[in-house]
């Protein structure tokens, strides 16, 4: 059956590279699981394969659920025709079937979860069934309108589950391409925020604890989601991550990581890119929160607008903050870091009251973490040019990086002091 699923996918992925139109969703159904395949109406080069049960919606409903879930426009047509036709005359290849597809696979989650969630239309029937399932013993409800229990559940939402307005608020800034997401993606340990240079989305991202994956997107389009699979969960995500829309939008996100403790973690839009209300979105965000992290790039720190921006910021609003120098595995020598910090204190340190500068290699602490959660193997870090441990003296890499290496790499990468000095703050 895996295999079968697996090569299901290579021929849509193919057929999805060769011919499909932008608007249109092509649906192809085969031992009773349907396959809803598209290109991304926001980026054509993002290919996306819906997967789920035939019978869990049927007919014209599954046009409605996908207006609804994918955010899309109702001039989309739906094909049922075009993949049986390419199938006759598919012929397989050698490259891996997922390759650059985005892919959410709904058989993965439970028909209960999916009916409740992801099949009802975001009305207040999707807030009740949501605290029958969760919350219900928290607000007991006597002589209530229907109407006022949809407010009363979604303020109940955004502070239990959520945690708006309740923990304490640290956000990540910096230009676009110093790892930004990295930094938080190795805070995290998982890779859930996308990490590509290119400047897709005014999106603010919103990250706190709690033991289930929940997601919910503040805008004219709101919603709540709630998954079991975390690959489900980041595809998610990513797609609603590379919308392009003129105005920003929050997306909140929860996951199961502990270090989150009692704060919020917030991932902003990077500044100086193409389109300025980045800037002024991310300004709106520091106006709001309670503690930043200022990233910083070794091979860029003199940027003098951003410098000016820092000034001006910490100036405007005083705002408690730390500097992160990122991509530090770049500069090896001892000596070079220390020439760095020295160029920090000269050129920005001395004109803005801070916690001090940490420096850190997100990209290392991230590859030993997915490591430790089993989603990447050794065999994966020695191939991988850009790790390598200092042990002895000796430069240890490729066949020589062992399993030893690898809590080594994790404390050369600075993430563990910058990590305690986080929860020194705000717990963990």
């Amino acid at each position: 059956m895996l295999l079968e699923k697996e090569y299901l996918i290579n021929m849509i992925t193919s057929f999805l590279n060769e011919l499909a139109k932008k608007n249109e969703v092509y649906k192809f159904i085969q031992n009773e699981t349907m396959y809803l395949a598209l290109k991304n109406s926001y980026d054509e080069n993002e290919l996306q394969l819906i997967i789920l049960p035939s019978a869990w919606i049927q007919g014209e409903k599954i046009k409605e659920w996908l207006t609804d879930y994918l955010a899309l426009t109702t001039k989309f047509k739906m094909n049922s025709v075009a993949i049986e036709k390419f199938k006759k005359n598919f012929t397989p290849n050698d490259e891996e079937y997922n390759t650059g597809i985005t892919i959410v696979d709904f058989t993965l989650e439970e028909k209960n979860d999916f009916d409740k969630i992801f099949l009802q239309r975001k009305k207040k029937k999707l807030w009740t069934s949501l605290y029958d399932e969760y919350l219900s013993h928290k607000y007991l409800v006597a002589n209530r309108k229907k109407s006022d229990l949809s407010n009363k559940y979604k303020v109940l939402f955004h502070k239990e589950i959520f945690k708006v307005n309740e923990n304490k608020k640290v956000c990540v800034v910096s230009p676009f391409t110093y790892g930004k997401s990295a930094l938080v993606n190795s805070l995290l340990g998982r890779s859930i925020l996308a990490e590509d240079i290119l400047v897709k989305t005014a999106k603010v991202t919103a990250i706190n604890y709690n033991p289930r994956f929940w997601l919910m997107k503040e805008d004219k389009q709101q919603f709540v989601e709630k998954y079991e699979e975390v690959c489900n969960f980041t595809s998610r995500l990513s797609y609603l991550s590379s919308i392009n829309e003129s105005q920003g939008h929050v997306i909140h996100v929860t996951m199961d990581n502990p270090t989150l403790g009692n704060l919020t973690l917030i991932d902003t839009p990077g500044l100086f890119g193409k389109f300025s209300q980045h800037d002024e979105i991310t300004e709106s965000i520091i106006k709001e929160v309670d503690h930043i992290i200022y990233l910083l790039n070794p091979t860029q720190l003199g940027f003098e607008p951003y410098t000016r921006k820092i000034v001006e910021w910490q100036k405007k609003y005083n705002k408690r903050c730390i500097f992160v120098m990122n991509k530090i595995d770049l500069v090896k020598e001892e000596t070079d870091r220390q020439r760095l910090n020295e160029e920090f204190t000269e050129k920005l340190g001395r004109m803005v009251e801070h916690d001090g500068i940490f420096l850190v290699s997100a990209y290392s602490a991230l590859k030993s973490r997915l490591y430790k959660n089993n989603e990447i193997d050794l065999m994966a870090l020695k191939k991988d040019m850009l790790i390598s441990v200092k042990k002895d003296g000796e430069v240890l890499s490729g066949r020589y990086f062992t399993e030893e290496c690898v809590e080594l790499l994790e404390r050369e990468s600075g993430i563990l002091d910058f990590e305690s000095y986080l929860k020194s703050i705000y717990g963990g």
